[in-house]
């Protein structure tokens, strides 16, 4: 909804300029709160914004798509997609090496399923997703950042996937109120050398229930996640399988419940290191 984005146009004498300068830095050239707080327009190769209903469909700022597949397909390697606050009710399959960047997190919703497939660089970030699962497969060096994915209930669910993508990121995302015989927040598997750092889990239930989940993906990094909230038949805030010299640091997991409750598990993954992380709260067998 480009209502919300505003541009900001200075006009004037070298002296109201002058004036601008001094209301905006400080002393030490920081920018000011004032500043921070008024939205700069998006900078982007290509735009979308389903309050355009009827178009025309350019792609452009002023005639952005309608639906995100329209911006994917009609993208090249290189280029960011635009997406204005807006529920889209489609899913997205993309396999080009792009950036699709939301306006805001909380209200730029998706409505189906995320697959990301056989490309490299891309990156999703700046979306709530309302249906499992974001899928990566055979892409490497990806971004999956500053995502909400909450409150979805199946049998078996997994929030954001990865498998066949080496040296990924997963950072920033907030998965909450996942419900399931199995449960996952995020999934990890053979993507050596990734990198999961900030999320923010909390509030699963079910039968068995994982918060990270790294498989048969060496040289991985795990630190500065919070996880919380966890009960279920089985429960574990971090978990490592087949995963050798990774390591896990600087995480905070509290309040796990259930038959078993484990903070950190490692399976077959020597010269693993497990430092400064902080644990609070466990109860079960």
């Amino acid at each position: 909804m480009k209502k919300l984005i505003v541009s900001i146009i200075v006009i004037g004498l070298l002296l109201t300029t002058s004036i601008a300068s001094v209301n905006a830095f400080d002393i030490e050239g920081n920018v000011s709160e004032e500043m921070k707080s008024v939205p700069a327009t998006p900078i982007a190769d290509l735009y979308v914004d389903d309050d355009n209903t009827e178009g025309p469909w350019d792609g452009s700022y002023d005639h952005p798509y309608q639906f995100i597949q329209d911006g994917i397909d009609n993208a090249v390697d290189g280029d960011t997609v635009f997406v204005f606050n807006g529920n889209y009710s489609k899913g997205i399959v993309s396999q080009k090496s792009i950036k699709l960047i939301g306006q805001n997190r909380y209200t730029t919703i998706i409505e189906k399923r995320v697959i990301i497939l056989n490309t490299d660089n891309a990156m999703l970030s700046g979306f709530t997703l309302l249906s499992p699962r974001l899928a990566m497969r055979n892409s490497s060096n990806c971004t999956v950042s500053g995502n909400i994915i909450a409150n979805m209930y199946e049998m078996s669910i997994v929030a954001i996937e990865l498998e066949d993508s080496p040296y990924a990121t997963v950072k920033g995302n907030t998965v909450t109120n996942l419900s399931g015989s199995w449960a996952t927040a995020i999934e990890i598997d053979d993507s050596p050398n990734s990198m999961i750092t900030g999320n923010t889990v909390a509030d699963l239930s079910g039968g068995f229930v994982t918060a990270i989940l790294i498989k048969e993906s060496p040289n991985s990094i795990i630190t500065g996640n919070t996880v919380a909230n966890l009960s279920g038949g089985c429960a574990t805030a971090i978990e490592l399988r087949e995963s050798p010299n990774s390591i896990i640091t600087g995480n905070t997991v509290a309040n796990l419940s259930g038959g078993c409750a484990t903070a950190i598990e490692l399976r077959e993954s020597p010269n693993s290191i497990i430092t400064g992380n902080t644990v609070a709260n466990l109860s079960g067998g």
